[in-house]
């Protein structure tokens, strides 16, 4: 046999022994013989100190042990071997990381970025270092630009299933988010109240309860808002149409709104669920999510009027002109026409704050309707409004075999101070600022 035949052959059996090994090993891992697993990856390390298989499980595995530097030592001997990795750097990354060098863990999540940059996870890496770094609009773009790659790894946090450090970058996310959110609101509230004399005491215990995330006081047994309680308002379920100046003149409107919904709902492709489907519907939702059982017509709808509706409803949206409707950027005003189909529920449930009231004004109401708010039941009367704080658990029906159709907005609790109102409106400015800004950069 010549040299270069023997060679070839000791180069064929080494190269049959890395395999095997490289078999024996995963197969041990498999099976959760770690111990074994390890065992056999550092004799293949001795054959072939580069294998990037048996770093990165050495390096991994002496990572979950809290062997930091041995576990860097094996990464970056990994990553030198594969630099074009992003998987790689990441994991070198986060050895770095939970040795306490940040500067040196940023930059290798970086590196797996500008290898992938669909690397959902490596942004929330980076969101993660530069949070602890106190760069916390930066963090929050890193995190927000992650999740908008995986949506489902920013709600890891809700997922008992999910690994505990997926579930631990997700709950960190979330809390960067929340709280640089809520540092910008309170900086604008003082900002309001810094030149508004005195500030009722009322209006600070709501702040603190934003800004503290207390649980609110609740007066009420059945009054539980989704978003925010104010404190002081009085509870109370049903106002009434003598307490508004401007409902003689809304209610005079009535002939020409019923007009303009009678040709609108002749449209049924016009209308759309009140419920729309969603991945995270509330259980109570979910028969009526999607579904026309419950339709709507939005005239305003987020605060901005939607023109092509109101140029329909031009007597409906003159007459939604004469009502001091709530005014909140992003949310409000609001107004539309419910329409109720016949035999169909809507669900007891709370609304989201006190400080505004729900004006219904019915339009096309057969018998056998009727809404309770509170402890309650009223039913409604064509062209005469009713007015509740929807803040109280609420529910409506249709057991009629017709339509039943009302025009419904928002205006705010007469309660209210206009300070008070402005406060609320500043917090939900800049929570809407907010969010318009990170979810579009």
């Amino acid at each position: 046999m010549t040299d270069s035949a023997a060679a070839g052959e000791n180069a064929t059996d080494v190269a049959e022994d890395v395999a095997r090994l490289a078999r024996d090993a995963a197969a041990a891992a498999r099976n959760g013989e770690l111990d074994q697993a390890a065992a056999i990856y550092h004799i293949l390390l001795q054959i072939v100190p580069r294998d990037v298989g048996a770093l990165t499980f050495l390096g991994m595995r002496a990572f979950q042990q809290g062997d930091y530097e041995t576990s860097k030592k094996l990464m970056l001997r990994a990553v030198e071997a594969q630099p074009e990795s992003a998987t790689l750097q990441q994991n070198l990354g986060m050895t770095y990381h939970a040795a306490g060098d940040r500067r040196h863990a940023l930059k290798c999540f970086e590196t797996a970025i500008a290898l992938k940059p669909d690397f959902a996870l490596a942004y929330f890496y980076v969101g993660q270092v530069l949070q602890e770094m106190k760069r916390l609009p930066e963090a929050i773009a890193a995190y927000r630009k992650g999740a908008g790659l995986n949506p489902q790894l920013a709600k890891a946090h809700l997922n008992e299933g999910s690994p505990p450090l997926i579930r631990e970058l997700a709950r960190r996310a979330e809390q960067a988010f929340e709280q640089h959110k809520l540092n910008l609101q309170k900086q604008a509230v003082q900002r309001l109240l810094a030149s508004a004399g005195e500030v009722p005491p009322r209006l600070n215990r709501f702040l603190e309860q934003q800004f503290e995330r207390a649980t609110p006081d609740y007066t009420h047994p059945l009054q539980r808002p989704s978003f925010h309680f104010y404190p002081g308002l009085t509870s109370r379920p049903w106002f009434e149409r003598n307490e508004f100046d401007w409902i003689p003149a809304f209610e005079a409107a009535f002939p020409a709104i019923r007009d303009e919904l009678a040709a609108v709902i002749q449209k049924p492709e016009a209308m759309r669920p009140y419920v729309a489907h969603s991945g995270y519907t509330p259980e109570e939702w979910r028969e009526l999510a999607g579904s026309a059982d419950w339709n709507s017509y939005h005239l305003l709808r987020g605060g901005e009027p939607i023109a092509e509706h109101c140029e329909q409803c031009p007597r409906t949206a003159a007459a939604l002109e004469q009502v001091p409707l709530v005014q909140a950027q992003g949310h409000a005003p609001e107004a539309f026409f419910s329409i109720l189909a016949p035999g169909a529920h809507i669900p007891p449930h709370f609304g989201l704050a006190n400080t505004k009231l729900a004006i219904h004004l019915p339009l096309i109401v057969p018998p056998d309707c009727g809404i309770r708010v509170g402890e309650e039941t009223r039913g409604w009367r064509e062209g005469e409004c009713l007015i509740f704080d929807d803040s109280f658990e609420h529910e409506a029906w249709n057991k009629s075999e017709e339509t039943r159709c009302v025009l419904i907005c928002e205006v705010w609790n007469p309660e209210l101070t206009p300070l008070e109102r402005q406060a609320i409106q500043t917090l939900i400015k800049t929570a809407d600022n907010f969010h318009r800004y990170f979810d579009t950069n």
